[in-house]
Order: structure tokens, then C-alpha cells, then sequence
């Protein structure tokens, strides 16, 4: 298996006005098999993820804006034998998914307003097969499911310093398989 990470940040002010940036990613694979006297195995995965987000802060208002994305994949399979039958399966799955999302808040005479946007969008499917001969008879089966999703969601929040307060939201997803 093999894995890596990256990561940076930075911040800044510019003419009284607090600005911050961070950005990663990370990627990472693995495959491994594994054999004993009546079956073997196999499986694989890999994935990536990466991400990234900005602030800026003047006086009691702060905006904040972010994203990140994310896809993996990952198949296997296996063969045997179970003093009946013999038996193979295989399957696969694979995905991804990104989010956005904004916010902006301030705070006036103790109390803090704060609206935040988010929108993600996520898609993934999976296939798979068996089958098996012996003495059990001869069976085999299939399949696959794939689905995908969009969605968009808005909060209003009014809070004071106790944690006192309201918030309001509303959203929408959309989704298909």
C-alpha cells in the first residue's frame, strides 16, 4: 500500500483585512492477495481527495468559501473450493463526490447572524457476479447499481454570546438509481 498527503496554508493581513488560504490533497493505493489450501483472494483499491478554503475577516464580518472532491475504486475477487462446491466471486465499486459551499457571519452588538450555502454532488456504482458448480448443483447470479445525487441546502442562523437564538434552512436534493 502506498499513501500521500499534502498540505499548505497561509495567512496575511491587507489593509486591516484578516485573509486566510489552505489547500491538501491526499492519494493513496493498496493492493494485496491472499491464498490458503482451499481458496485465493484478491482485492485492489485506490482513491484521491483533495481540498481547498479561503477567509477573509474585517471587523466583526468574516466570508469563507471551501470545496472538495473525492473519488475512490475498488474490485475484488475470490475462487475456492468448500469441501461441496467451487466458487468464484468478483465485484467492483467505484465513486465520487465534490461539495461547495460558502458562508458569510457577523457579529453586531453581541449577536452573531450567519448564512451558509452548500452545494454537493456524489455518483457512484458497484458490479458484482458469483457462481458455484458441485455437488449443490450450478448456481451464478449478477448484478450492478449505479445512483447519482445533486443537492443544495441554505441555513440562516441568529445566535447570541449564550448560545442563545434561531436558525432557518431550507434545502433540495435530487437523486437517481
Amino acid at each position: 500500500s502506498a499513501s500521500i498527503d499534502a498540505n499548505t496554508s497561509t495567512s496575511t493581513t491587507v489593509g486591516g483585512v484578516d485573509l486566510e488560504a489552505h489547500a491538501g490533497a491526499e492519494a493513496h493505493a493498496s493492493a494485496g492477495t491472499e491464498v490458503t489450501a482451499t481458496t485465493a483472494a484478491a482485492k485492489a483499491e485506490a482513491g484521491v481527495s483533495v481540498e481547498a478554503g479561503a477567509s477573509a475577516s474585517y471587523g466583526g464580518v468574516t466570508a469563507e468559501a471551501s470545496a472538495s472532491a473525492e473519488a475512490h475504486v475498488e474490485a475484488g475477487a475470490q475462487a475456492g473450493w468448500d469441501g461441496r462446491n467451487a466458487y468464484a466471486q468478483v465485484g467492483a465499486e467505484a465513486g465520487a463526490s465534490a461539495e461547495a459551499s460558502t458562508s458569510v457571519s457577523s457579529n453586531v452588538g453581541g449577536v452573531t447572524v450567519e448564512n451558509k450555502t452548500t452545494a454537493s454532488a456524489e455518483a457512484r456504482a458497484y458490479v458484482g457476479a458469483d457462481a458455484q458448480v458441485g455437488k449443490d448443483g450450478v448456481a451464478g447470479h449478477a448484478g450492478a447499481i449505479a445512483g447519482a445525487s445533486v443537492g443544495v441546502d441554505n441555513t440562516t442562523s441568529s445566535y447570541d454570546k449564550n448560545g442563545n437564538g434561531a436558525s432557518a434552512g431550507a434545502g433540495v436534493s435530487v437523486g437517481a438509481q
